[in-house]
């Protein structure tokens, strides 16, 4: 049940993002959910990062004016591909996460670029955009410091719960057992104990 958090967190980011770029809508942007959808999916896997990069995106999308659809895209496929090689670049120090943010964030910008030219002429604004992508791809490391410190406490919550989960159910399983095992052994004695007294009947 404590996985549920997780729903409750990405609602929050969500609004936090939203909020951070009303305060700060100038350079350098940011996307602090791009982190979180990246060590999400390192500590549960494809699926989960699918479907949590798909939601994420999708209220981007709903939110943020352009091109319906590239949020959830790259978000799900962001989700889907770091699940996938979590064995590879999972680690517990961030500084080896720095450069596959920045990766994963350069190649956000650039996936879309032919987005931003179908609706214009002319290559007028790779300058600015370029100078924006650059201040969104140091931001996004250095977020994700806190952020991959929020992740790595909220898994150990959630895991130490199904422990403690697992320890219940396991000692509520061994009650039953040994329930069981009275009930039969009582149902044993009453069957050997009436068996007795038949035999003495008959040789009476």
């Amino acid at each position: 049940m404590r996985k549920l958090i997780w729903i409750a967190v990405f609602i929050v980011f969500f609004l936090m993002q939203g909020s951070l770029w009303l305060i700060w809508p100038q350079w350098p942007s940011f996307d602090v959910l791009l982190p979180l959808i990246y060590f999400f999916s390192l500590m549960y896997g494809e699926i989960a990062g699918f479907l949590a990069g798909f939601f994420v995106g999708f209220l981007q999308d709903a939110m943020i004016p352009g091109f319906w659809g590239f949020h959830m895209f790259t978000r799900s496929l962001v989700g889907y591909g770091m699940g996938v090689i979590k064995e590879r670049v999972f680690s517990d120090e961030y500084v080896a996460h720095i450069p596959v943010i920045g990766v994963l964030s350069m190649l956000v910008k650039v996936s879309a670029i032919p987005l931003c030219l179908s609706g214009i002429s002319s290559f007028q604004f790779l300058p600015n955009y370029l100078w924006d992508s650059v201040g969104y791809i140091i931001m996004n490391m250095l977020l994700g410091i806190p952020v991959f410190w929020a992740v790595k406490k909220i898994t150990q919550w959630v895991t130490d719960g199904e422990t403690i989960y697992e320890a219940v159910a396991k000692d509520e399983r061994n009650k039953l057992r040994q329930e069981y095992r009275k009930s039969q052994d009582g149902l044993r004695y009453k069957r050997e104990y009436s068996d007795n007294m038949n035999s003495k009947d008959e040789n009476i």
